[in-house]
Order: structure tokens, then sequence, then C-alpha cells
């Protein structure tokens, strides 16, 4: 007698996909220190990175981490010859008590064009906060009469208002130009772009980062693409994501290797005509 091994057609398909279904490359992953913290007591989290050596991922920023604050952090990575491999070592701590959520963190890898190919999230991860300070310990008795202010700290705070004003004074002039001659951050940057200096990768970094640095008061010229992601003054600045990916993408081509995407100085004329309608060019 033969005998038929029948298999389902459910069977087979999950079968099928599961041999089809291409692995993923692009992976996030936390690890605290510990999930039962004291309010404002230090603790350290580990975020571990991956990603396909031939793409781009997303900036990270510690801003990733709310609601806990980052008060210190050691980066290191490594790249092999298919993926990079990134390790962030975070002290971190939290001002609030109760039950705490750390909601998903995402990233994104996507190639030199900025289309997308992968994403990768992280579990939420709650944490219970506890504080050991207390009710205080017996009355606290009121003073027989008010201290005698000394007029020292008085006459600091008038000079220091004085300062700050003669400050912003300068400011304004520098923002509005002493000199009909002397051009915006805007016609630099535009300059820049269109300069014999250097790859397009290099024009288009020198140029946005000069522009942010004229405009809004932030050493970027100085500073990371993660360095400047994480500045509060940046992310509130319309278009903030777009500019964040076009210096990722100059850093790739710089560091990294490989080639610019052909509309990389179309792009980043574009978002320096938006930047300059928002009111950001000095």
């Amino acid at each position: 007698m033969i005998e038929v091994n029948a298999t389902s057609p459910a069977v087979l398909l999950a079968t099928c996909l599961a041999i089809s279904a291409p692995a993923q490359h692009t992976e996030i992953r936390i690890a605290p220190e510990r999930t039962n913290v004291e309010f404002g007591q230090p603790f350290h989290v580990t975020i571990e990175r991956r990603w396909p050596a031939d793409l781009v991922v997303s900036p990270w920023h510690d801003g990733m981490l709310e609601p806990l604050t980052v008060i210190g952090s050691d980066v290191t990575s490594a790249r092999s010859t298919d993926s990079i491999d990134e390790r962030r070592m975070l002290e971190v701590a939290c001002f609030a008590t109760g039950t705490i959520t750390l909601p998903p963190i995402t990233i994104v890898s996507a190639r030199p064009d900025g289309s997308v190919v992968e994403t990768a999230s992280t579990e939420p991860l709650v944490f219970e906060v506890t504080t050991s300070i207390g009710e205080p310990r017996g009355e606290i008795e009121p003073p027989d009469a008010p201290a005698t202010s000394s007029p020292l700290p008085a006459i600091l705070v008038i000079a220091l208002g004085l300062l700050v004003n003669f400050g912003a004074v300068i400011w304004v002039f520098r923002r509005r130009g002493d000199s009909p001659d002397q051009p915006n951050a805007t016609e630099t940057a535009r300059a820049a772009l269109v300069s014999a200096d250097g790859t397009e990768a290099d024009r288009v970094s020198t140029a946005l980062r000069g522009f942010v640095e004229d405009s809004w008061a932030l050493p970027s010229r100085a500073m990371s693409t993660d360095e400047l992601a994480i500045h509060d003054s940046l992310r509130s600045r319309p278009n903030h994501a777009e500019l964040l990916e076009l210096l990722t993408i100059c850093d790739r081509a710089r560091f990294v290797g490989g080639s610019a995407p052909p509309d990389l100085i179309d792009r980043a004329r574009t978002w320096l005509a938006a930047a300059n309608r928002d009111g950001g060019a000095s």
C-alpha cells in the first residue's frame, strides 16, 4: 500500500516565506544597567546599532532617550566588509518619579540617494523611579529678624543686565550687517556650492554648516552631525530633518566612500531657499 504524506498549503506557504524572506541587517538593541532606579542617580544604558556598510543610517541624538536625561557618553564603532557596528555607553538619570516608559527607538538605513531600505526598533522599556528624599525632620524655626542684605548682589545684577543688553545690541548689528558690501549667510553658502574647492559633498557640507553657524549661532563647523542633531535650538527649526539628512549623506561620501547623489547640490539649494524664507538668514 502506498502512503501519501500530505502537507497543508499553509505550512508550504510559511516554509516558502521563511526561505525567501531577506535577513534584517539593520539592528538596534538597548540594554539598561537596571530598571529600578533612584531619582536623579546616574546609571548606564548601552545602545548597540548595526547597519549595512553600503547604506547610510539615520543620525543618533540623545533626545531619543527622553524621558531619560543623558549626562555622559562613550561611543565606539567598528567597520567590516559587510556592516558597521556602533556601541554607545550612555550615563543617564531620570528626574521624575513613578513608572516611566521609554518609547521604542527607531533607526532607518537608506541608500545614498535617500531611499529607505530598512528600519529597526527597540521594545519599550519601563522604569520604576523612587526617591529617598523624606519629609523634613522637625519644624524649621523662622528667623528672629530679616537678614540684612548686602547691596553687592543688586549691583552685580544691574551690571550683568547692562552687559547682556550691550551684547544683544552688538548681536543685532552683526545680524543686520554693518556694511552693505558684506554678504549675508545665504549668499556665502550659495557661493560655496559653486566654488571649485573639493568634491560636491565637501562643498555642500561647507555651505550648510557655514549657514547654520552664521545664521543660528551654532558652532556647526567644529561639530559632528550627531553632535549638531542633539541641540534643541536646531531641532526647533523648520526643515531640520532635511538638513541632518543632507549632512549625513555628505559625511558618508566624504569619510566612508562612494559618490554623492546627483541631486545633492539642488537639494542643498532648495533647503537654503526654504531656510531663508523662514527667517534663517542673517
